[in-house]
């Protein structure tokens, strides 16, 4: 309906799905701050890849939770490659890590999680791979429309 009465495709194009990230990143947000229990002190794990010496160490489960951060970031970044059109994957990677910090930081500020230094860097690789996917897809139809 939008983009029946716009003048501007791009710009119709690039505020439909700028709206729709920030309605992601709310739900997301929600998800991992707004709606999770709040504990009795700020937890927080800094050390880079800590995980990946817990998984070393046969901390299987770990690898699950590492696939659901990369996996929560690639919505976010699909949704970029529509809003930077210039193929700007670094822009991409810098909102990936701004929001994501947004949220860690939210989670010890509130008490409601584990913030740390592993989830920031799978959320953010999650939207470069969802940003890379978006402007595969666009060069596709690109391709098939000429």
């Amino acid at each position: 309906m939008v983009f029946a009465f716009a003048k501007d495709l791009n710009g119709a194009r690039k505020g439909v799905m700028t709206t729709v990230l920030i309605e992601y990143m709310f739900l997301i947000l929600g998800s991992t701050v707004i709606y999770r229990a709040s504990g009795d002190v700020m937890k927080f794990e800094l050390t880079p890849f800590w995980s990946y010496v817990a998984i070393g160490e046969g901390q299987t489960e770990m690898i699950q939770g590492n696939f659901l951060n990369i996996a929560l970031g690639v919505p976010a970044g699909f949704l970029l490659s529509f809003i930077f059109i210039h193929r700007s994957w670094w822009k991409a990677a810098l909102v990936g890590f701004v929001l994501s910090s947004v949220i860690e930081l939210s989670q010890l500020v509130f008490k409601r999680g584990l913030c740390e230094f592993d989830d920031v860097f799978h959320n953010t690789l999650g939207c470069v791979i969802g940003y890379g996917v978006g402007v595969m897809m666009i060069i596709t139809i690109n391709k098939v429309r000429k």
